[in-house]
């Protein structure tokens, strides 16, 4: 009975593990040092090491005293810098965002004013967008891009009207 079992546990520990369907999930198949597609004994153990590394390298990193314990003034240090990264991340996001949006904008904004990179009513009037305004309504908005009154709208111009929604100053 006894040499069943343990003949049961060795087999069982030479059996590599793998999940449902057979396969190893993305984030482990970095820990597949031999390429089987599974993650045997040693696999483990390297994972182990290197997670109670990570986990030592972290607490390090926050017990700024180095007294061995984090402290709430040390948790706190914590969260505000991790709200920091946060945002830092966001803003990082939004400026991406922001440029993409940019050059996309230049991008169709030349192609429609063309070769003089200037927008004039008549360029404006061929658009489809604004083929059943009437005239009187297109002039208004154009007369508002143009905001220095040459009779044309350059890019700045309109980058600049749309972000200020609101009317023009108007001169004395």
């Amino acid at each position: 009975m006894t040499s069943s079992l343990l003949a049961g546990a060795v087999i069982a520990d030479h059996i590599a593990k793998s999940f449902g369907d057979g396969t190893l999930p993305e984030f482990l198949t970095k820990y597949d040092v031999n390429e089987d597609g599974s993650i045997d004994e040693e696999e483990r153990q390297a994972i182990k090491e290197e997670r109670k590394a990570a986990r030592a390298g972290n607490r390090a990193r926050i017990d700024t005293d180095g007294d061995g314990k984090i402290s709430s003034d040390e948790r706190g240090l914590l969260r505000e810098q991790t709200i920091a990264k946060r945002a830092e991340e966001r803003e990082s996001l939004r400026e991406s965002l922001r440029k993409r949006i940019i050059a996309k904008r230049a991008e169709k904004f030349t192609q429609i004013a063309g070769d003089d990179g200037l927008l004039s009513l008549r360029e404006m009037t061929d658009l489809k967008a604004f083929q059943n305004m009437s005239e009187e309504r297109l002039a208004s908005l154009f007369a508002r891009l143009d905001a220095d009154n040459s009779g044309t709208v350059t890019l700045e111009e309109f980058n600049m009207r749309l972000r200020d929604h609101s009317s023009p100053e108007k001169p004395d």
